[in-house]
């Protein structure tokens, strides 16, 4: 019957596993044969000259342009600032640089059970009333929703973190965090 070849499956398990073998094998191969072809295509004659290490080498570098240029714009926006100390560079985050990693933190928390919230209270004094104003301000743009007046709740699971930064800027006189699930009117968060 020319160049078929049969094989009895339901009965010879070794044929099985060798079918299945073939198979994965023949799967690699595809997803490699893909993946030069995406490299032919993007980077054309350099693959061609130098294969897959000249690809990954300038990939390499276009990486580290762009943590260059990343680092630049930080500056530029005044979320780093450095200084020389003797011969070393010190590099550390500003005040603005601090609130854009903790809001990054706090919106990138893991999500709560169902039900479960993260409840910040506060009672800050009018004396100090620029801290209120940059606390609602943080809350807001870290994704917790007003429920009253200084009463704030998140999905998120970000009491520690929230804990910590309340405990940092000495705020812990007027600001409780804490883990809330019976709510009389549950809260509604987009």
């Amino acid at each position: 019957m020319g160049n078929t070849i049969k094989f009895n499956v339901g009965t010879d398990r070794s044929t099985s596993k060798i079918l299945l073998f073939l198979l994965s094998k023949a799967g690699e191969l595809g997803v490699g044969s893909l993946v030069a072809l995406y490299d032919i295509r993007r980077w054309g004659w350099t693959y061609v000259q130098g294969g897959q290490a000249s690809v990954r080498e300038i990939e390499r570098l276009h990486d580290k342009r762009r943590v260059r240029e990343a680092y630049r714009s930080l500056k530029r926006y005044r979320y780093l600032v450095e200084r020389k100390v003797g011969k070393r560079l010190l590099v550390t985050l500003t005040d603005k640089g601090r609130s854009a990693l903790l809001q990054q933190q706090l919106r990138q928390s893991d999500s709560l059970p169902k039900g479960t919230f993260t409840v910040v209270i506060f009672d800050i004094p009018e004396s100090e009333r620029l801290s209120r104003r940059q606390f609602r301000l943080l809350l807001r743009q870290s994704g917790f929703v007003k429920l009253q007046q200084s009463v704030w709740v998140s999905q998120r699971d970000a009491r520690q973190i929230m804990a910590d930064f309340v405990r940092r800027v000495k705020l812990g006189r007027w600001v409780n965090v804490y883990y809330g699930s019976q709510f009389f009117s549950s809260p509604t968060i987009e």
